[in-house]
């Protein structure tokens, strides 16, 4: 009787001191997609659902996100076009030709549309450069960084609100507050900020850096200004002026900013996630492991943080205080993760993955191999691990150009060949 009572006592102290290991699959609710729609197409970076105000509905700016979603009314950018989609077909409701060569990107959310073009095309012949008179003798091979080239600034609703002459760029970065647009000119060498002015644009900064990220409401940007020499970090506001300026020793490889611009994390030289806040102060820092690979991802409510900073790694923290969760390591290492989005409610981390070749790909690109979806829960423990959810997908090209965006119990999945809408449902739910 003695011993049964000791084993007794003994196991209901190990399982009340954590010491005791419990299957977690068994102990949570089971996760399952529903899907409700998909459509054929090029879905990437190059598409966001817009919601009544012109809002992404997966952003934290949007505040009737289920309604826009249902109502699928897509901005999306391809042939060379704006294109404005509706409805389950997305018929097109309306168009613009964006002309020769064009480069556009997309806000987060959704509120604007950058675009530059070259103002030659490949063939032209251009006028001297030397000062010298007579006819054009010099032809246009390849487009250059730094050649002439037209920047424009659309609204949600296709309207143009700015254009101006610039140096065509590497990269561009709409901030997606109708007023400002970032320009990288080849990578880690420099930046300048563009602030509207009317129906032009006016050169209001100017950096040898590289960008780093920006805010999802468009007020905040972050640029690592010549990190090897100065340490230098510059926050920029919603009219292109300097916010603030903090320094830290640590070089950072990627950076992210939350959708509020309250917390930035980098993951430096030396592989550590240092996070910061919006005043510049260093809230946490942890060593990390990790080869390539740099994906981060803030939740909506910024509570939460996701960061792959190698390739088969995934880091789970909470922001506020800096504390590390929990580190997920694939047994395989071969995995590849990148696209990342977070369920605020209940807290789940979506992780997309595929199979890296890491004698091809060194610089942490992707295969063309299978493609799956991991569901962390708020503890960074897997739960479920989706191999067939693009079943049908017909993965032609890497998966680190796919998109996931998560809220309000919807998943959106973009890839280079369709689009999912997925329902996430839990337990006995249907």
């Amino acid at each position: 009787m003695k011993k049964i009572l000791l084993s007794a006592i003994i196991a209901f102290l190990a399982i009340n001191l954590g010491l005791y290991a419990q299957d977690t699959a068994q102990t949570e609710p089971k996760i399952k997609l529903e899907l409700v729609w998909e459509k054929g197409g090029n879905f990437r970076s190059n598409f966001v659902f817009l919601d009544e105000e012109g809002y992404n509905p997966f952003s934290s700016m949007c505040k009737n996100s289920t309604k826009a979603i249902e109502n699928k009314r897509m901005l999306y950018i391809g042939e060379g076009k704006i294109q404005f989609l509706q409805g389950n077909d997305l018929k097109s409701t309306n168009t613009i030709d964006l002309g020769y060569s064009p480069r556009a990107e997309i806000s987060k959310n959704g509120k604007n549309i950058v675009v530059v073009n070259p103002v030659h095309k490949i063939g032209d012949l251009i006028e001297p450069t030397d000062g010298g008179t007579g006819e054009p003798t010099i032809q246009k091979i390849v487009h250059q960084e730094g050649e002439p080239a037209i920047l424009r600034l659309f609204n949600s609703n296709g309207e143009l609100l700015a254009e101006d002459t610039v140096g065509l760029p590497s990269d561009i970065y709409p901030l997606g507050n109708d007023k400002v647009v970032i320009l990288e000119y080849g990578e880690w060498s420099h930046i300048e900020v563009y602030c509207r002015n009317g129906m032009r644009f006016k050169k209001v900064q100017e950096y040898d850096g590289y960008f780093l990220d920006y805010s999802e409401d468009g007020n905040y940007a972050v640029i690592s200004v010549k990190p090897y020499e100065e340490k230098k970090r510059v926050i920029i506001d919603n009219n292109g002026n300097e916010y603030l300026v903090y320094y830290n020793e640590k070089v950072p490889w990627r950076g992210f900013i939350s959708p509020q611009g309250n917390y930035i994390a980098e993951v430096t030289r030396g592989k550590y996630i240092v996070i910061f806040d919006k005043r510049g102060n260093v809230i946490a820092e942890h060593h990390v492991q990790g080869i390539g690979n740099y994906h981060g991802f803030f939740s909506l409510d910024e509570r939460y943080l996701c960061i792959t900073p190698g390739r088969w790694r995934v880091y789970f923290l909470k922001t506020e205080t800096g504390e590390l969760i929990s580190e997920y390591l694939d047994s395989d290492t071969t995995a590849g993760f990148q696209a990342i989005a977070i369920s605020s409610e209940p807290v789940l981390f979506f992780v997309g993955s595929t199979i890296v070749d890491p004698v091809i790909n060194r610089r942490g690109l992707f295969t063309t191999a299978d493609r799956g979806l991991y569901i962390f829960n708020s503890d960074g423990l897997l739960i479920e691990k989706l191999r067939d959810v693009f079943s049908g997908a017909g993965f032609g090209s890497p998966l680190m150009s796919a998109a996931l965006w998560c809220k309000d119990n919807y998943l959106l999945v973009g890839t280079p060949t369709k689009c999912y809408l997925y329902r996430i449902l839990q337990g006995g739910e249907k």
